[in-house]
C-alpha cells in the first residue's frame, strides 16, 4: 500500500493544487494601472510577489502614486478590467468570470453602467485568461 500511495504521489507531485493570483494597481492621478497574474509558467508567485510585481509595472507605466486595487485567486478563468475617464477622475473596475472571456466582459460592462459609468462610452476593456 506504501509503495502506490508513493507512486501516485510522485506521479501527481509536480501538479499544482493550488490558485492562480492576479493583483492589479491603479494609479488615480495619471491613469496608469497594471495588472500582474500567473499564466501557468515558472517562476510561480505568491500573492506578495504578485502584489510587488503589479506595483512595479503600474509605476513603469507612468504611475506616480500607484495604490492596490484588487486581488483575487482562481483557476481557468477569464479576467476583465475597465478604465473610464471624465472631466475630474478616473474609474476602475474589474471582475473575472469562469464561463467565458465574453461573459466576463458582459457582466464587467453592465456592473460598471450600473455604478455610474464614469465615461462608460469611452472607457477601455482589456482582458486575459489565468490558466
Amino acid at each position: 500500500m506504501r509503495s502506490i500511495f508513493l507512486c501516485l504521489f510522485l506521479m501527481l507531485g509536480p501538479v499544482s493544487f493550488t490558485f492562480s493570483q492576479c493583483a492589479i494597481y491603479v494609479c488615480t492621478e495619471t491613469g496608469a494601472w497594471a495588472a500582474s497574474y500567473q499564466d501557468g509558467t515558472p517562476p510561480f508567485l505568491n500573492m506578495t510577489d504578485t502584489k510587488k510585481q503589479a506595483y512595479d509595472e503600474c509605476v513603469k507605466s507612468g504611475g506616480r502614486n500607484c495604490t492596490f486595487f484588487y486581488s483575487a485567486e482562481c483557476n481557468k478563468c477569464w479576467w476583465a478590467f475597465i478604465i473610464g475617464y471624465d472631466d475630474t477622475s478616473f474609474n476602475y473596475m474589474a471582475n473575472y468570470s469562469y464561463i467565458s472571456q465574453e461573459d466576463a466582459v458582459k457582466t464587467l460592462k453592465e456592473a460598471y453602467k450600473a455604478n455610474g459609468g464614469v465615461g462608460y462610452y469611452s472607457a477601455k476593456v482589456t482582458t486575459w485568461y489565468m490558466p
